[in-house]
């Protein structure tokens, strides 16, 4: 349907294919930038004069490439952030609100599905590389089967392909009545989706480089040039004000069904107390080639739904162009701007070192012509690859032919190794990135200060930041307007929550309809989008602050433990994040709970009688006096048994003594008898006698008997 009706929109052909050539000409220059920056930092910075003169130098045609090792590091820090997107409005009620999160809640599912193909890092990575990038919005189907459209986020394939109107200002380009992408197309490709088009009489150009040409020649291949067009359309319409605050269109009043519908009501109807005309835009949609419209439709976009992510342009005004010398053009920049020049120092020093390292000879000589043999020529000529240097002492007459001597090398120049280590620096220094903790050692630099430097060595990309998030905030805008004509034909809607997690929600549940109103005006809405968790540094450095504020004061320190605990796992950078903060929040509803439930059971126990309770304290005091009268008369007889067991113990270890007394004095005795003698008899009688004597008092003590 589309193709019959661009039949009527043919006269639309030419002023649409000088729009786009005039847009394509007044970018050239961002567009050679582009190009340019892009091949040096993914390529090389040489050209092909740059080759051929190292080569006719005798030079090898290397590079040191650290240009791109700083996009890297700032593309990894990006991968810290998540954007999100909020959206309000002027005229939903309070108990509407779940309508705008769901819109915001879908704005996230949209951006979360174009992140999975890499769109943040890719258009961020443009933007710094090539100075520009650009963002596209499409409505499609959901897939073959379906009939229900949805918007898509998509990064366009080649920036240099695209453009704008030549007027337009704002950083996104917002106001630009015409965007464009060009997107080639095999000839056979577009004579089969196209076989009305007639392509007998098209030429075909060597190559689309240069000058701009709608159909060329590439590898063999002919290619058609299409343009996939969106032009701004305004047309006048009459705005009415009624007494009830209502604002609709004229052609949208009928002025008898209104009445009906009050009479009915019994109520008079509302009478126009203003009107006035206004510009209304809507977005139209041309696909052409050259000299020929190949399809037209009107959509729903009521924007362009092409965005310009802008790197860190400047207007400046062209002294050299007489044409324009009073006009400032945007000029795009790359982030390596004015580091690339320093970047071709660093590679034509390292090409310097290479060349001499290249032709240093470990020997050199300087020897008489007629000193060396003419069939060993080859040996002085290479003589890395020789084993001998034969050499003639004498010439052809006889006469003595000098010694040949060897040459000391001469050293690389220090200027060219100086020149080679301090590009690294002045690369650093341009870009406004350095390493904070450079030029110290570990005693003497804390941690804080580490991130502190850290946080400050990435300031000069936040530009970019910014400009990519202003993109961000009108392709929001471009599909909010169109959102509340999609959303209502969808059963299941995809959302990602504020905690960053992904479900389907069902908008067609009766007990929520009183809470959604997708009859929004698109002109009420607005779109915030926000940068989302910060770098990790970043991070860090709110945590210790909260650490801090929780030092610092007691009530803060409660405050934080009892209400802010969700805060502080925003901050953590650990696996399981999101996790804890889940179960934080969970622990701090029991908590909460416990302490009602407490609060409760105080207001619902019964008063206590002052007199009750003071009786009822003196008695426990007697009864705990009473528990330890009791207590120190079980201590005393405890005392008793123990110091009667003492004594027990005692008359024991005595009769033991004496016991072994006893033993010794009868050893003594069984030895005697043993060893007496004829001559001794008499004494050891009477010495027996004594010790008799002396067993029988002992025995008599001890009541032992023998």
């Amino acid at each position: 349907m589309a193709q019959s009706i661009a039949n009527k929109h043919q006269s639309e052909a030419e002023r649409i294919q000088t729009n786009i050539e005039d847009a394509h000409k007044f970018w050239h220059i961002n567009r050679i930038n582009y190009k340019k920056f892009r091949k040096a930092i993914y390529k090389t910075t040489l050209s092909a004069q740059d080759i051929a003169v190292l080569n006719d130098l005798n030079k090898p045609n290397l590079e040191v490439n650290i240009l791109e090792a700083f996009l890297s590091r700032v593309l990894g820090e990006w991968s810290k952030q998540t954007p999100g997107f909020e959206v309000t409005s002027e005229e939903i009620s309070p108990e509407q609100n779940l309508t705008l999160k769901i819109m915001s809640g879908y704005l996230q599912a949209i951006l979360a599905e174009a992140n999975r193909n890499g769109f943040s890092d890719k258009i961020l990575a443009e933007a710094m590389s090539g100075g520009y990038s650009i963002m596209k919005i499409r409505l499609d189907y959901k897939d073959d089967n379906s009939f229900e459209q949805r918007p898509y986020l998509e990064k366009v394939l080649d920036p240099t392909l695209c453009g704008f109107s030549p007027l337009a200002n704002e950083p996104t380009k917002w106001d630009s009545e015409f965007a464009y992408e060009l997107v080639p197309m095999l000839k056979a490709d577009f004579e089969r989706d196209y076989p009305n088009a007639d392509l007998t009489k098209t030429s075909f150009y060597g190559s689309s480089g240069g000058v701009f040409n709608w159909n060329y020649e590439l590898g063999g291949q002919k290619i058609v040039l299409v343009a996939e067009y969106y032009e701004k359309k305004k047309h006048k319409i009459r705005k009415l004000k009624f007494s009830n605050g209502e604002v609709i269109n004229s052609k949208d009043y009928d002025k008898e069904a209104v009445a009906t519908e009050y009479l009915l009501r019994m109520e008079a109807p509302p009478v126009v107390l203003d009107e006035r005309t206004v510009w209304e835009t809507s977005i139209e949609f041309y696909r052409v080639r050259e000299g020929e419209v190949l399809e037209h439709d009107k959509t729903e976009f009521k924007s362009v739904p092409f965005i310009f992510v802008d790197g860190n342009s400047a207007y400046l005004n062209d002294e050299n162009d007489q044409y324009n010398a009073n006009t400032a053009l945007q000029l795009t920049r790359s982030y390596f701007w004015h580091a690339l020049d320093i970047q071709r120092l660093k590679n034509f020093s390292a090409q310097s070192i290479a060349g001499w390292m290249q032709n240093m000879m470990m020997s050199k000589f300087l020897v008489s012509e007629q000193a060396i043999p003419p069939k060993y020529v080859a040996n002085w000529t290479n003589i890395q690859k020789t084993q001998m240097l034969p050499w003639n002492h004498v010439d052809s007459n006889g006469a003595q032919i000098p010694e040949p001597k060897q040459l000391t090398p001469s050293p690389l120049p220090q200027e060219v190794m100086n020149t080679f280590q301090a590009a690294d620096r002045a690369i650093q220094t341009v870009l406004g990135v350095y390493d904070a903790a450079q030029g110290v050692t570990n005693d003497n630099i804390s941690g804080k200060a580490i991130i502190e430097g850290a946080l400050q060595s990435n300031a000069t990309v936040q530009v970019y930041f910014i400009n990519y998030l202003l993109a961000l905030t009108q392709a929001g805008r471009v599909i909010a307007e169109v959102l509340p004509k999609f959303l209502p034909t969808n059963k299941t809607i995809p959302l990602v929550n504020a905690k960053g997690e992904h479900e389907y929600f069902d908008i067609t549940r009766p007990e929520i309809q009183g809470e959604l109103n997708f009859v929004l005006k698109p002109n009420l809405l607005n779109v915030a989008v926000t940068a989302g968790p910060n770098f990790e540094v970043q991070k860090s450095r709110a945590l210790n602050t909260l650490i801090q504020l929780m030092g610092s004061s007691p009530q803060i320190s409660d405050f934080i433990n009892s209400k802010g605990l969700p805060i502080i796992f925003d901050n953590l950078d650990i696996r399981g994040q999101n996790e804890l903060k889940e179960l934080a929040e969970e622990w701090q509803e029991e908590m909460e709970q416990a302490k009602q439930e407490a609060q409760r059971k105080a207001q619902e126990e019964p008063p206590v009688d002052p007199m009750e309770k003071m009786v009822e304290v003196e008695g426990a005091k007697v009864t705990a006096q009473r528990e330890k009268n009791q207590n120190d008369a079980n201590i005393d007889q405890q005392k008793i048994e123990i110091d009667k067991e003492e004594i027990k113990l005692k008359a024991t270890k005595a009769e033991i003594e004496n016991f072994t007394k006893v033993l010794k004095v009868l050893v003594d005795l069984a030895k005697a008898e043993t060893d007496r003698t004829d001559a001794a008899t008499q004494v050891i009688t009477e010495q027996m006698k004594d010790e008799k004597s002396l067993l029988h008092d002992i025995l008599s003590t001890t009541n032992i008997g023998l």
